[in-house]
């Protein structure tokens, strides 16, 4: 992957940040479950996600700290799993459940009530086992940032992406963890461009006694050149 520039950077993490706070708002996650046929969510987060994890190499080269983008890699790498089996699940029970209740009937919908239940559930779990896991990397990831940045939003964006991705399992995660991604978009924005450490100076400090190259026969003290006589002993030159 070809390094580009900082500020290049900076707005690919915004823009991936930006995207998750969409998804994850509160108004997504209703209309996600209301408007039927509405399942592009789960694409909408990996592009988020990989918005930011390109964002994160570039600025792993810049700070030169392989953890920062290693770490955010392995996070990436589970969440967009645990996406992926998510949205599998959750298109096939959905397609169980139309076959199931067409054409109408009450007492059958009352039956399958506790059914939809569990998959809710269960939907809740892969959440929650992914993205925590997730979690633990990502917040690894933000917080070497954060410490070659001195930027420490970084540091508490991933705290609140963990606490979110934990919470996940009582379906207020997923809205926290937006709170978290907001954190991390104001973050990128704080990030300045680190200035090039100038060369040390590898010039030898010049001392008087370079400048005296001759030295008196009788004791070695130090004279200059055009002395006649030792400045200690009085021995004439």
């Amino acid at each position: 992957m070809e390094l580009m520039n900082f500020e290049s950077s900076i707005k690919l993490g915004y823009f991936g940040a930006f995207i998750l706070i969409i998804v994850c708002g509160i108004a997504a996650q209703i209309i996600s479950y209301i408007v039927k046929g509405l399942n592009d969510y789960g694409i909408t987060k990996i592009v988020g996600i990989i918005l930011i994890l390109i964002s994160l190499y570039n600025l792993a080269k810049v700070y030169n700290s392989k953890k920062i983008y290693s770490n955010a890699k392995i996070g990436a790498i589970v969440a967009i799993v645990g996406i992926i089996t998510n949205t599998i699940y959750g298109i096939y029970t959905i397609h169980i459940y139309q076959n199931v209740i067409s054409p109408i009937d009450i007492a059958l919908i009352m039956q399958l009530f506790f059914q939809i239940l569990t998959t809710v559930f269960i939907s809740a779990i892969i959440q929650f086992t992914f993205f925590t896991i997730a979690s633990i990397f990502v917040i690894r990831s933000l917080n070497e940032l954060a410490a070659h940045s001195n930027i420490h939003e970084f540091k508490t964006a991933g705290q609140i992406i963990q606490i979110g991705a934990i919470l996940t399992i009582i379906f207020i995660g997923i809205p926290i963890m937006g709170i978290g991604f907001i954190v991390l978009g104001f973050a990128f924005l704080k990030l300045k461009e680190p200035q090039p450490t100038p060369p040390p100076n590898t010039q030898p400090i010049p001392t008087t006694i370079d400048s005296l190259t001759n030295f008196c026969t009788k004791c070695g003290t130090p004279i200059q050149p055009n002395a006649t006589f030792c400045v200690k002993c009085g021995k004439q030159i």
